[in-house]
Formats: C-alpha cells, structure tokens, sequence
C-alpha cells in the first residue's frame, strides 16, 4: 500500500473507531468521547499496537498542528468575560481555589520528583521550571469535555453547571498564563534576556491584538454578515485571523495554541454561536483524533516503573483531591449543601484533551521528558474517566440532581 492509502487508511480508523466505540449505551453512559479519542491514540502507538509507521508522523503531527490549534480557538470562543460577572464570592472562591490547590500541590509533588524520579525533566527545565510545569498541568480543567460531561448528567441547566462552567473558564485562563510565562521564561540558546524579550514582546502582541485588530476585524465581519448568517467571506476572516495570531504567537516564542485561543476569546459574542456551530463538531470528531494520535505515539507504558508508578500515583491524588477539595471547601464555607459542593469539586477535576494539549506544549518546549508525559497523559485518562461516575454516585447518593440555591 502507498503512503496515502496507508495514511487514509489510519485516518479511517482513528476517526471512526473512537466514535463507534462511545456509541455503546453502556459507554456513552460512563466515558466521556475524549478519553476514548486518547485511549484509542495510546492503543495505536508503541505502547500496544504500534501500528503507525514512522514515515506518516510528520503527516499526523502536522493535521494534529491544526487541531490543537483550532481546539484552542474554540476555547477561547467559549470565553466571555461576561459570564464572570456578578457570580458572587462563592464563585471567586471557587474559581481561585480550584486552581490554586491543586497547583501547589502539584508544584510540591514536582519540586520532590525532580531529584527523586531521574528522567522526568526536559533537557529545558531546571527544578523551579519543572514544578511549575507540574503545577500548570495539575491545574487544568478541560472547559470543553465538563461542558459536554454536564450536559450528559443533565447539570447544565442548573446553578452547579453554571458554577462548574464559570469556574472551569477562569482555571483555563490562569493555565494559559502559566504556560506562556513559562515558555517565556525558558532560556534560549543561552541567553537570559530571550525569556523577558518574549514576554515583553507577548504583551505588546496581546495589545495590538485587543485594541488594534478586533475593531478592525469587528468592521470586516459586519460588512460580511448575511441576514441567515455568516457568508463565506466571514469564515474564511475568521480563518486569517485564527492562522495568523498562532503564526504570530509561534514567532514570538510562544505556541501556536497561546494565539489561537487569544484569536476566539477576541471574537465577538454573536458571532461566537455562528462559528462553534460550523467549526466545533467538525474539530471535535475530525481533526482532533489526528492530535491524540501524535500524542499517544510518545507514550510508552512499558516505562511505568517503581518510581515512575509512585510520581503517577502523587500526581493523580494531587490533581483529584486537589481539585475536590480546593472546589468542594469555598463551597461549603459559602453555604452550599455537602453533596453539591462534593459534585461540584467532582466535576472539576475533569481534564481530558485540555491536558493533553498543555502536555504536549510543555514536552515540545523541552520542558518535560517523554517519561513525565507519559505519567501525567496515563493520569489525565485517570481523572477524567472517574469524573462521570463520580457525579452519578454523588447524585445518586444524594438522592437527586444536586441543585445550588439561587443566592450565593
């Protein structure tokens, strides 16, 4: 067989085979698409299968490229500022302590394996960069994936979703942060000024990007706007502007994902419904199973020895105690019920394909060694599988759908 037909081929099987698989009741009910989409990338690399050839990596990697880039853009379409507002102290105390728990926590359990654990850093990463990247990691919730989660548990139409869903937006901010202070931190070629260049020249791209091209972008989606909706002339816009701030953000020396996602959280609100519908599913069923495909060919289970088996164990308490306790506390001290705040921290510590796109960032930046990755992809599977049986026993045993009062 040819490469093409070798690539279509693989790309039959990694499209359609996650998805056939989450279709039967008995998965859908428990598994979330995501984790099946990585499960299925880890299956298919050398880990099991190993049944990718090496000459159609460049092929994945780049078709995963525009994937992640694009998830982020989606990500950063989902965010509106606007939704934060007048949430109450509940919600601040929600959103700043189920990020900065499980961070701390994570840092911790870095700070100790970079000593303890030999080969878990990058060739990049001294041992304050390490702990932070550990940090970041722990500290994601996948917005897209609990999204999803909640509207399978039927919780997004009740205050905890709304909660969950504003919380999870703020973590994935601070994450963004974290991991481009971190790539600007990063010393290149020796030079201690790249890092401060970077973010100095980050900042200024962050301005021209907000008070520069969103008017002008706002004027040119106005012009090219039908009564039924966005003409060509405006997917093929927000196309440009998506391409170019990541092609922007990776000529800074940050990744392409920092401009994607800066390219949706720009865009007008009512343009954000138009464009999710036309590009989200596609992105979601199509093109992202190509990205965990070029993330499971670097995972090697067969490496998951005694001290990598402990750094795996302390990352996946510290990312779901982290998360629980860090969400679930402010919500009780603030009044709320035990089984809604407990759900509430539950659904928090989703993870999914956001982790996997932050690990694969740090890996590529030299952060990371394939060994940590290996860990903390095996832990986010972890996670985010236990997070729709978690809020079904909660519920469960709580006897109904947790539902928070109307004040906070």
């Amino acid at each position: 067989m040819t490469d093409s037909g070798a690539f279509l081929l693989l790309a039959l099987t990694i499209i359609a085979a996650p998805y056939a698989i989450w279709r039967l009741p008995l998965v859908q009910r428990l598994v979330p698409l995501a984790v099946i989409q990585i499960g299925t990338g880890i299956v298919l690399g050398p880990s099991l299968l190993g049944v990718v050839p090496p000459d159609l990596t460049p092929a994945l990697s780049g078709v995963g490229l525009l994937a992640v880039t694009l998830f982020a853009f989606l990500t950063g379409v989902h965010f509106d500022p606007a939704d934060l507002k007048g949430q109450g102290r509940c919600f601040v105390a929600v959103s700043l302590s189920s990020a900065i728990l499980p961070a701390l926590l994570g840092a911790a359990v870095g700070w100790w394996a970079f000593d303890a654990v030999p080969g878990l850093a990058g060739p990049q990463a001294g041992r304050p960069i390490f702990a932070a990247a550990i940090a970041a990691a722990i500290a994601v919730t996948a917005l897209p994936v609990l999204a999803a989660i909640m509207k399978e548990t039927g919780l997004d139409g009740t205050r905890i979703g709304r909660l969950a869903l504003g919380a999870a937006v703020v973590n994935d901010l601070l994450l963004w942060v974290m991991v481009a202070m971190l790539l600007a931190g990063l010393r290149q070629d020796g030079r201690p000024l790249t890092g401060l260049a970077v973010l100095v020249g980050g900042l200024v791209w962050l301005s021209f990007m907000v008070w520069g091209v969103k008017p002008a972008v706002l004027k040119l989606l106005h012009r090219s706007w039908g009564e039924s909706g966005p003409r060509d002339t405006a997917l093929v816009l927000v196309a440009g502007l998506l391409f170019g701030s990541a092609a922007l953000s990776e000529a800074l020396g940050l990744h392409a994902v920092i401009g994607g996602f800066v390219a949706g959280a720009i865009l007008p609100r009512r343009v954000a419904a138009a464009i999710v519908t036309r590009f989200e599913p596609f992105a979601a069923l199509v093109l992202m199973p190509f990205f965990f495909v070029a993330a499971g060919l670097k995972v090697d289970l067969g490496g998951l020895g005694a001290g990598l088996g402990l750094f795996l164990v302390l990352v996946t308490a510290a990312a779901s105690l982290g998360k629980i306790v860090g969400a679930a506390l402010p919500a009780r001290c603030a009044g709320l019920p035990s089984a809604d705040a407990v759900c509430l921290g539950a659904l928090m510590q989703c993870k999914g394909l956001m982790e996997v796109v932050v690990l694969t960032i740090l890996t590529e930046a030299g952060i990371l060694a394939p060994a940590a990755f290996t860990a903390m992809v095996v832990m986010a599977l972890l996670t985010t599988a236990a997070t729709k049986p978690l809020v079904g026993l909660i519920t469960k045993m709580a006897g109904s759908s947790p539902a928070i009062p109307q004040k906070d």
